[in-house]
């Protein structure tokens, strides 16, 4: 049985690796999901690459194995749930989008999903004050994402001992793609539990998605925060990549929300893993906060909400 024990968040995971820097807290977190159990397999005295080496890409590793044990260990039909949970990691993450990926009849599928929620694997989400019809699903077990986007495609390879040569081209030029809504999921949990100039005392926390009237397109906002107390809304961006975040963000934050329809006082927060452009940084102020990501780890001496 799939036992699930209280994981540590992004920051507490990070104490465990003081010496990381902090993108590579971020990653350790992204793929350990903050269960300590995982984190234990992590040597202090290695590379957060040979780290992911030895305990991912590596055939006779437990983390190699693991998500197969725990299948094979809780379901008759490991392969069908497997099929499922590789299709929404994948980037199938509609009800339809998934069943057609897994030749699946509708009814059949919501009974595997349903189990892989209640086993907290995957979970569903709505736009934050939006259409029901519009959920989505998506991997929410940290651990089982990251494995499920990584391992299959490189199994022969791992197999092999091939991965040795060319990791950086098949796992680490994708890392920042696979960050990308993990560290959603980190600056979320800044924001509700650890940001100590939060404006708004927060009800809902999400994200949001829908038509932008002006191109026609749908449009997404990373994360939103209501208030318990009036309209006011947090919005926010986040970006894992390579380059610094510019005040073209900022513009397309403000025509998101915008096409969102809030009603209240809005305060933008951005969150890097590169900083911020010149222009940017000149923007920051009480509604406009930048966050890079050294600031999510080192909050409690400094203000991390303004740079």
């Amino acid at each position: 049985m799939i036992m699930k024990l209280q994981n540590f968040d992004y920051y507490d995971t990070a104490r465990w690796f003081p010496n990381y820097k902090p993108y590579e807290k971020a990653i350790l977190y992204g793929v350990t999901g903050g269960i300590p159990y995982y984190i234990e397999q992590f040597s202090p005295q290695l590379s957060l690459k040979d780290n992911l080496m030895l305990n991912f890409f590596n055939g006779n590793s437990i983390l190699f194995n693991e998500a197969d044990n725990l299948l094979k260990e809780e379901f008759r039909e490991p392969g069908t749930y497997k099929e499922i949970i590789s299709a929404i990691a994948g980037g199938k993450t509609k009800y339809t989008e998934i069943a057609d990926s897994c030749g699946l009849k509708s009814g059949t599928l919501s009974k595997y999903l349903n189990t892989l929620m209640q086993l907290k694997i995957v979970d569903k989400k709505k736009p934050i004050g939006g259409d029901a019809r519009k959920s989505i699903y998506y991997v929410c077990d940290l651990y089982f994402r990251f494995w499920f986007f990584f391992i299959p495609r490189n199994y022969s390879s791992i197999l092999s001992k091939r991965i040795q040569k060319s990791f950086d081209v098949a796992v680490w030029r994708l890392i920042n793609d696979y960050m990308g809504p993990v560290f959603e999921t980190i600056a979320r949990e800044f924001l509700e539990y650890r940001d100590p100039a939060l404006p708004i005392l927060p009800c809902e926390a999400g994200s949001w998605w829908g038509g932008n009237p002006r191109t026609k397109k749908e449009c997404e906002i990373d994360i939103v925060i209501t208030s318990t107390v009036d309209d006011d809304v947090v919005i926010g961006s986040c970006k894992f990549r390579n380059t610094p975040v510019g005040t073209d963000e900022l513009e397309l934050m403000k025509e998101y929300a915008d096409a969102m329809g809030t009603r209240g006082g809005r305060y933008y927060y951005f969150f890097s893993a590169s900083g911020f452009t010149e222009g940017m940084m000149a923007a920051g102020c009480d509604t406009v906060r930048l966050v890079d990501i050294s600031s999510l780890y080192n909050f409690e001496t400094e203000d991390s909400t303004h740079s």
